[in-house]
């Protein structure tokens, strides 16, 4: 059994998988690095070495597809590996110290708290993506919907966009005799059961989103010319105009600073 893999979904990378990939190939080894290609045409896989798994139907756009691939492949995974990690490309989880020194706790699984890191305009200009991003960005805010149990030795199920777990329990309900003896089961049914989170002190998820306003704002306008009834929620934070200036400095006012410990130590 090999100790751990990971895998993500791209479908056009844009700047953000050149900088999932230099982070994690820190601590995988290239052929423990699973891609699931949805169509990318933009270059960013090129020269990547790893698993470059291409999916022709692109069902990352139909979100329950797109999920049930991912759980069923994450299933495969762990009959190989001891344990599974899913970072979509604008997602850096940290630990100090790296995946080794985490799992040797030997965790059922492992739950991030998350950090969006946001550009505050009005002390930080436009991004270098040839520069470190913590060189440049100074700023984030909490946020909980990146707590996400991304990391796994169990079979559970993700929840679309990986932000809940769960897993299958069957009910039973007995028959019983006149004088209360079990008499078998009289009924049986299966139930999601959602599993709570498992935090681990110093496990962060950085979420990239909003790390520059130009760069996010070309994102949304793209994405929202392409939402249709297909994507089935697949792009519900695409958009633009007033209401991307509203949501972007919704984030910008709850920043705070970054401590300075995670950006000496070149994160990302």
């Amino acid at each position: 059994m090999q100790t751990k893999a990971i895998i993500t979904i791209v479908q056009n990378g844009n700047r953000f998988f050149p900088i999932w990939y230099k982070h994690y190939s820190k601590y995988f080894q290239p052929q423990d690095i699973y891609i699931l290609n949805f169509g990318t045409t933009d270059g960013s896989l090129a020269g990547i070495q790893a698993n470059i798994i291409p999916i022709a139907d692109h069902s990352v756009e139909i979100v329950h597809q797109g999920n049930k691939l991912l759980n069923e492949f994450k299933t495969d995974l762990l009959k190989k590996y001891t344990y599974v990690v899913y970072a979509d490309y604008d997602e850096i989880i940290y630990y100090p110290g790296g995946f080794d020194a985490l799992l040797g706790s030997n965790q059922e699984y492992y739950t991030t708290r998350g950090y969006e890191i946001v550009q505050n305009r009005k002390m930080e200009g436009a991004i270098d993506w040839n520069r470190p991003i913590l060189e440049q960005r100074k700023y984030w805010y909490r946020c909980e919907s990146f707590d996400k149990s991304l990391i796994t030795k169990t079979d559970f199920t993700w929840a679309m966009g990986n932000h809940s777990i769960s897993r299958q329990k069957v009910i039973e309900k007995k028959r019983r005799t006149g004088n209360g003896m079990e008499a078998g089961v009289s009924s049986r049914r299966v139930e999601n059961i959602v599993l709570k989170p498992k935090f681990v002190p110093d496990l962060v998820l950085l979420h990239l989103h909003k790390v520059d306003y130009n760069h996010a704002l070309a994102l949304h306008t793209s994405h929202a010319n392409k939402k249709n009834s297909a994507t089935n929620g697949g792009f519900h934070n695409f958009f633009g105009g007033k209401e991307f200036e509203g949501w972007f400095k919704e984030a910008e006012n709850k920043l705070v600073v970054i401590p300075e410990s995670l950006r000496n130590n070149r994160v990302v």
